[in-house]
């Protein structure tokens, strides 16, 4: 993991003046980590995708057979995530209005599913989705985006023994599916497509 963060205090310069605001703090930061919160695939919540798997499954000439539901990929890596934010401080108005807004942007990037079914030849699945068969392994490859603004604004007042504070939050962000895998979307089928949908929304059949 790998972080920088920058800030910068306008009231502490020798050429800030001013008696309306008590404190300007602008900050900025920028992170790139692995993280592994992502990782729910498979049959173990996310554990040991890595590794190939053999179980007992089917018939052949009056005996039971042995089937690899996912095969193995060493080289599967954590998931990845980038994000930059940057935050605007100020305290106003003798230290009785604080205003305090945040904007950032994020993207994942190698997200881990069973290989699209266009990366590994049709010979080596069979199966549907549900009951699927393969020697196809799990990899990186989804990729989310997201980006928003948070805020708040608060207002404290004494009148004697009496403290009131008023406040407001907000945000507002946006959530995209940037990369899936669509490989088994066509003209007659356009409901099932998820790339450049919103992250969160539910996908349905149709």
């Amino acid at each position: 993991t790998k972080s920088a963060s920058i800030g910068w205090n306008i009231t502490n310069e020798d050429f800030f003046s001013s008696s309306l605001f008590n404190n300007i703090m602008l900050s900025a930061s920028l992170t790139d980590m692995n993280e592994d919160i992502d990782i729910v695939a498979g049959n173990y919540a996310g554990y040991y995708l890595y590794e190939g798997v053999w179980k007992s499954g089917g018939w052949f000439d009056g005996s039971s057979c042995l089937v690899s539901p996912q095969g193995a990929n060493p080289d599967l890596d954590f998931v990845h995530r980038k994000e930059m934010s940057a935050n605007l401080k100020i305290a106003m108005l003798n230290n009785s209005l604080f205003i305090d807004a945040s904007i950032y942007k994020a993207k994942k990037t190698g997200l881990v599913q069973l290989a699209p079914k266009d990366m590994f030849p049709g010979y080596m699945s069979h199966g549907n989705d549900a009951d699927r068969n393969t020697f196809a392994s799990y990899v990186n490859y989804g990729e989310n985006e997201y980006k928003g603004v948070d805020f708040s604004v608060n207002y404290r007042q004494s009148f004697g023994n009496v403290k009131m504070q008023l406040g407001v939050n907000g945000t507002y962000y946006q959530t995209t599916k940037s990369k899936r895998d669509d490989s088994g979307v066509d003209e007659s089928t356009p409901w099932k497509k998820e790339s450049g949908q919103d992250y969160c929304t539910l996908m349905g059949y149709k």
